[in-house]
């Protein structure tokens, strides 16, 4: 177990901002200095989901959760009529091992009647086209697919019966006269920032309007 944000120093303040114990917002000091950050802040984020909005952490394999990669989700995820999957970018989860994890967590469940929508991010990407290449769109359940500057494959969609929305918010104007570009049903849109990594947090308020014009609750 590594260092915990009080260990090193650091908290979030009421902005959400990470800060020292004088108020100043976190520097990079070195790479191993922000591996042990990034460390902290995960178990930071793990407890809340655990402690504060009650989410079950769910192991992909249950007989080594040790080595397991695992998710999150609510107490109703297997009933509830409405359910928002959000997959991460890069990192120790391939996508092979993601869509695999979809049909235990979300497949195994039934579909009919239930709407689903997915928001990754990056490399998440590559993970929706997977899942809709491996299981389609089964009872036409996802209704929306939100991508922030990801890595996306159009012709998953080409053997759908029931093609979703797909919007990607990308980090750059993808055309010279509008923010917005429509090409074989995916629609990207300017998120509002260059860097990649912020593009989730620029597009948030722009997911959730989308996804009430889904009739998302």
């Amino acid at each position: 177990m590594g260092k915990s944000l009080k260990d090193l120093g650091l908290h979030f303040n009421e902005k959400g901002s990470l800060n020292d114990k004088m108020g100043n917002a976190f520097q990079f000091v070195d790479q191993e200095n922000y591996e042990s950050v990034g460390e902290a802040v995960n178990e930071y984020i793990y407890d809340a989901l655990s402690k504060q909005f009650k989410f079950k952490k769910l192991y992909f394999d249950k007989k080594t959760k040790e080595t397991s990669s695992f998710v999150f989700a609510t107490e109703n995820y297997l009933t509830a009529s409405e359910l928002i999957v959000f997959i991460n970018g890069s990192g120790a989860v391939r996508a092979g091992q993601w869509a695999r994890s979809w049909e235990n967590f979300v497949l195994a469940s039934k579909l009919a009647g239930r709407k689903i929508a997915i928001i990754a991010h990056s490399y998440g990407g590559v993970v929706v086209d997977h899942i809709l290449k491996c299981y389609g769109n089964k009872e036409g359940a996802i209704k929306g697919i939100m991508l922030t500057d990801a890595e996306f494959d159009r012709s998953c969609l080409e053997h759908l019966s029931d093609v979703p929305v797909v919007m990607n918010f990308v980090n750059y104007i993808p055309n010279s006269k509008t923010s917005a570009y429509s090409e074989d049903a995916v629609i990207s849109v300017y998120s509002g920032t260059n860097q990649h990594v912020l593009t989730s947090a620029f597009a948030k308020d722009a997911i959730i309007s989308k996804l009430r014009e889904l009739h998302f609750d």
